[in-house]
């Protein structure tokens, strides 16, 4: 699996859709990171960066999509991939990005590290399922 980085959503769907190289599973990472202190103003940063997985329909799994296409169901898309569906190949690693980097993720997901420190991955976390951050 390959992480993709790309200045805009925009970008990443053309090349999902023209780039033999972009792999159906394979991460996005759009926008751009700003890693200064908390109060600290930033041009860009975190809340205008999208990760999302490469497919026919390049989808994000972050709450900000911009170009990408969101999932309608996300907390069934996460249990799919938690049992390696491979429908869903690539979700659970394009989670595991977004939480690292402290991103919000699309309403419907859990939190991977959270799923994992409870020891849930065989079960239905539908209680958690309202998206969220690391923090």
């Amino acid at each position: 699996m390959t992480i993709w980085h790309f200045d805009t959503t925009g970008e990443a769907y053309d090349a999902c859709q023209c780039d033999d190289r972009l792999k159906d599973g394979d991460t996005l990472v759009c926008g751009h990171w700003c890693d200064l202190p908390e109060g600290w103003a930033c041009g860009w940063g975190q809340y205008d960066t999208v990760v999302g997985i490469v497919s026919t329909w390049p989808t994000a799994v972050t709450k900000i999509n911009g170009q990408l296409h969101k999932f309608k169901d996300p907390h069934t898309v996460q249990l799919n991939a938690m049992k390696e569906s491979a429908a869903f190949h690539g979700v659970m690693e394009a989670l595991k990005i977004a939480d690292n980097m402290g991103l919000e993720l699309d309403d419907g997901f859990v939190c991977p590290r959270i799923v994992e420190e409870m020891h849930l991955p065989d079960k239905d976390f539908s209680g958690l399922a309202n998206g969220g951050t690391r923090k």
